[in-house]
């Protein structure tokens, strides 16, 4: 075995800082007798290209600068390596320190140090810095200078001055200039610029390596452009390079954004299970598509999960409309991450909230972003704005909107169509005129926010002139939105004869939002002529969506065509079913913190709100009498005319034995209601009552109609006609000669139901009286409802 001395310590040591153990590197490094300038240097780049060991780092070079011993110097790779921190930190101040020190020392003019130093300065926001760095460098190019230079350029966004540099020496270039290079104008969207770099990269004779794939792929999947992601890959299968996790995860991620989902599931089988870029890729794929399902199994599957998978799963849950899984996704996050949620994933949640109309969970949202101290930028203003505005405070969402110091279109656009959708069209107008005069350019949102408070203002002549100067004066091109707002807009202003003209000059093909909006003018104007027209192609169109038949039957119930209408309803009840409406309410919301959100109905919650129905007073039980209501007159009114147009012979016979059976009891009804009203399940009986009689099985109305109530009055209709008659005129002549009396009896009967009403009250809650406190002073007034009773 060869002596152990120095070399065979800084050879140990560096092989465990190259298998990233640290720890056991810095376990050799404590242990070793005797150390050099190489062994210090080793563990301190070992630190440095590690994350998480900065501060082990900083110590580490002290103890070089109080180290007594003569072979520990500081020399020009300790110092480009600190520089190297210093930019990973973005510390300015400890780079300016050590470009002082590298002065003093004369390290300064040699290439590794000059690009050592570019690169700090560049990443620490001070352009000027590296580029007076680079021209003192004595006139001399050498192609590490040129690089980092380069890479300043493209970092600040100059990317012809880049250019311009590359070109200078050509001969100088190598496989890092024209990395830099095209990763430039990728990261600045000048993606076909790139695209075309790549392939002259590789006509001039550089080799292409997984950086210059990574970033190609990047440019692909951007564009979607699926035809060069192809071809790339296929030149990585060609070449061995499919097993780089990079390059993999990037081909996968083109396949995913293209939508060839099949094609992506392939290449991540191929790449290895184990490929967390991949599975990444994977994640974001399925969000974007929709399917869920696998996209939470893939997320599940990962043992440690980053921003990208927590946000793509965020919108992903938000773009199918699953408000739910958003929150429950959020309380996910506050129990295994322990980071703060960044912007994307806030703008998620307050999405969720606009989507359900939730305020309160909102209100906590922004309550803990501004307790938190998250940075709002342009995206989360408009965020907040967009969940205020379709909660239905737009108050806030001015306020809001009055926060952000520069504007740009996204934020006025939210703005406007929030000003719209309440109703405020003159505050739309005002908005767009200061939005001119702010020199911010409209877009093809803006003009659907104008268009549509003209249409609901009807100002025709005005929607007109915006829909003219968008192709006029901004060289907007109209979408399908805008030319379903002008429909709209003439159909609403009794104006059909131009929506007629309009739909001719329209250029684009006419889909289901156009015909829709044609056929909703046709209703206004009770036009049904052209809506029979228009029929047949919206429902080639779009015959699978429930609501165009409903549309199409109320244009012809509002002309009186019953067949037509009728037609349609039986034409809907064989191809399509129409979603019901719902609503929802608020139960139990837990607030916004590290429990999460709770929006769905709990069952101690349920049991709560039906015992309190159930045993409710007189005076609120309002719940079950329109109950009693609903049931015993409304719903079968409205089956009576659905049988009467359906012409069903069974269901005719069967609602008018429960009218003959309801109309029998009516009279004792109304005296029952006047007497029992205050026992507490009174209507509770009559409620199960009526729907006995609705039951099919049980067949109420007519075992009752049959069994009891033709026989009696079969047996004794002539007696009964003598004695309601008898009563009729006796009961007219008492009225008339004792109006008085029956006056004073009725306001008695009144008094009297009022004090049994309130002696049950009071048994059934019984109050509890607060003591005297009249001699201990006067009470003392909280300032917070004082302050609330000033308001």
């Amino acid at each position: 075995m060869p002596e152990r001395n120095v070399f065979s310590w800084n050879t140990i040591i560096s092989a465990y800082i190259k298998s990233q153990n640290l720890t056991q590197a810095r376990a050799l490094f404590d242990a070793a007798p005797g150390k050099d300038l190489v062994t210090y240097n080793s563990m301190l780049s070992g630190y440095v290209s590690a994350d998480g060991y900065e501060t082990h780092a900083l110590e580490l070079f002290f103890d070089m600068q109080t180290a007594h011993d003569d072979k520990i110097k500081i020399d020009e790779f300790t110092v480009t390596t600190m520089l190297n921190l210093s930019a990973k930190l973005t510390k300015l101040s400890y780079g300016a320190q050590l470009h002082c020190f590298m002065v003093k020392t004369g390290n300064d003019k040699t290439g590794f140090s000059v690009s050592s130093l570019i690169d700090m300065y560049s990443k620490c926001g001070c352009f000027k810095e590296a580029f007076q760095v680079y021209k003192g460098g004595g006139g001399l190019l050498d192609l590490v200078s040129k690089n980092a230079m380069m890479a300043a350029f493209c970092r600040e966004g100059d990317i012809e001055m880049a250019l311009e540099l590359f070109w200078k020496e050509p001969e100088l270039n190598d496989a890092v200039s024209w990395n830099t290079l095209i990763s430039g104008y990728q990261q600045h969207g000048y993606l076909e610029e790139s695209l075309k770099l790549f392939v002259m990269m590789g006509e001039n004779g550089f080799r292409w390596n997984e950086h210059t794939l990574t970033t190609v792929l990047s440019a692909c999947s951007t564009l979607k452009n699926l035809k060069a992601g192809k071809e790339v890959h296929g030149w990585v299968l060609k070449n061995g390079l499919g097993l780089n996790p990079f390059v993999s995860s990037g081909i996968v991620d083109v396949y995913c954004k293209c939508g060839k989902m099949k094609y992506a599931e392939l290449m991540h089988l191929d790449s290895g299970r184990s490929n967390s870029f991949s599975v990444t890729s994977m994640i974001v794929g399925y969000s974007s598509q929709g399917n869920m399902v696998e996209a939470q199994r893939l997320f599940d599957s990962l043992a440690e999960k980053n921003p990208v998978v927590w946000t793509a799963l965020f919108s992903g849950y938000l773009k199918s409309q699953n408000c739910d899984a958003v929150f429950q996704l959020l309380s996910e996050f506050w129990d295994k991450e322990a980071t703060v949620p960044d912007g994307l994933i806030l703008m998620s949640v307050l999405g969720a909230c606009a989507l359900q109309a939730a305020l309160d969970p909102g209100k906590q949202t922004h309550g803990y972003i501004l307790r938190v101290g998250i940075e709002m930028n342009e995206k989360l203003f408009s965020a907040m704005i967009d969940m205020y505005s379709k909660c239905g405070n737009i108050a806030y969402g001015e306020k809001m909107f009055q926060k952000v110091n520069v504007k740009d279109s996204v934020i006025y656009n939210v703005m406007m169509a929030g000003y719209a959708h309440h109703g405020h069209e003159s505050k739309v107008f005002q908005l767009f005129e200061e939005m001119l005069q702010q020199e911010v350019k409209p877009d093809v949102v803006t003009f659907v926010a104008l268009l549509s408070a003209c249409r609901h203002c009807g100002l025709v002549e005005l929607g007109e002139k915006y829909f003219n100067s968008m192709t006029e004066f901004y060289k907007i091109l109209p979408e399908i939105d805008h030319y379903a707002c002008m429909i709209d807009l003439y159909g609403r202003a009794n104006q059909l004869e131009k929506a007629v003209a309009f739909m001719k000059v329209i250029p684009i093909e006419h889909d289901a939002a156009i015909m829709g909006a044609f056929l909703n003018a046709c209703r206004l104007n009770k036009n049904a002529e052209l809506a029979r027209e228009a029929e047949e192609k919206l429902l080639r169109i779009e015959g699978d969506n429930g609501a165009r038949y409903v549309q199409l039957a109320n244009i012809y119930a509002a002309e009186g065509n019953w067949a037509e209408m009728r037609r349609i309803r039986k034409e809907m009840r064989g191809k399509v079913k129409k979603f019901a409406g719902c609503s929802w309410i608020i139960l139990s919301l837990k607030s916004l913190g590290t429990s999460g959100f709770s929006c769905a109905f709990n069952a101690m919650d349920i049991q709560k709100v039906g015992l309190r129905l159930l045993f409710s007073p007189i005076s609120s039980n309002i719940v079950i009498r329109t109950a009693c209501c609903t049931v015993g007159t409304v719903l079968p009114v409205y089956s009576t005319f659905k049988a009467i147009e359906n012409n069903d012979q069974n269901e005719q016979q069967k609602w008018l034995l429960y009218w003959t059976v309801y109309g029998s009891f009516s009279v004792a009804e109304v005296f029952a209601d006047k007497i029992l009203c205050w026992f507490p399940l009174y209507y509770h009986a009559k409620f199960a009552f009526l729907v006995w009689l609705q039951l099919p099985s049980a067949n109420g109305a007519n075992h009752l109609y049959t069994s009891h109530l033709r026989p009696f009055l079969l047996r004794h209709q002539a007696r009964l006609d003598q004695i309601f008659e008898f009563i009729y005129n006796e009961m007219s002549k008492i009225i008339s000669a004792h109006r008085a009396e029956i006056k004073f009896a009725s306001a008695l009967f009144v008094k009297l139901m009022a004090s049994v009403n309130q002696i049950v009250w009071d048994l059934i809650h019984p109050v509890q009286r607060q003591p005297n406190r009249s001699i201990q002073g006067p009470r003392q007034v909280d300032s917070d409802t004082q302050s609330d009773n000033e308001d």
